[in-house]
């Protein structure tokens, strides 16, 4: 089923290697420029999707997984949702979201464009799921039924396993 749906299991032994790259390199900043890395959640499980404004699919995903997460503690699990297309600016997409009336999603944006890197495909949305232990638990290429019970047993598996 998961296969088939996009979504598989992917785990791997720490955060630090994805696809032979070193994911602690990973920094990417928010609408204030602040500079974050993906080692500054550790202790919670991080959903990051990377997305575009033109990827229509990555707009409908990013509202529904944002509902996803606040059935959740900001204690246990935090939503990132990068931009990945570095042609734009700070400015430039998030008065972008605010004409779209997406003020709610946050805007974190890949300064190093290393999501390609990370990725190695150009596939949009592309979501990875990190255990508050930093291991990859999933990652789900294309746009994902948040909604499903599958993610949601899964996640709630990880909460109650810390």
């Amino acid at each position: 089923y998961f296969r088939e749906h996009g979504f598989y299991n992917d785990y791997v032994s720490n955060l630090r290697k994805h696809d032979n790259i070193d994911i602690t390199k990973f920094n990417f900043v928010d609408a204030k420029l602040n500079s974050y890395n993906i080692v500054d959640f550790h202790g919670k499980i991080v959903i990051i999707s990377f997305w575009n404004k033109d990827c229509e699919l990555c707009v409908e995903e990013l509202l529904t997984i944002n509902k996803f997460t606040k059935l959740f503690s900001e204690q246990e699990i935090v939503f990132l949702p990068i931009y990945a297309d570095l042609g734009q600016s700070v400015e430039e997409i998030t008065a972008w979201l605010e004409e779209n009336n997406l003020e709610e999603i946050e805007l974190y944006i890949d300064i190093n464009r290393l999501v390609y890197t990370i990725i190695s495909r150009k596939v949009f949305p592309y979501t990875i799921i990190f255990n508050q232990k930093g291991n990859l638990i999933a990652s789900i290429a294309n746009q994902y039924d948040w909604e499903n019970h599958e993610i949601r047993d899964l996640i709630v598996k990880e909460v109650n396993n810390n």
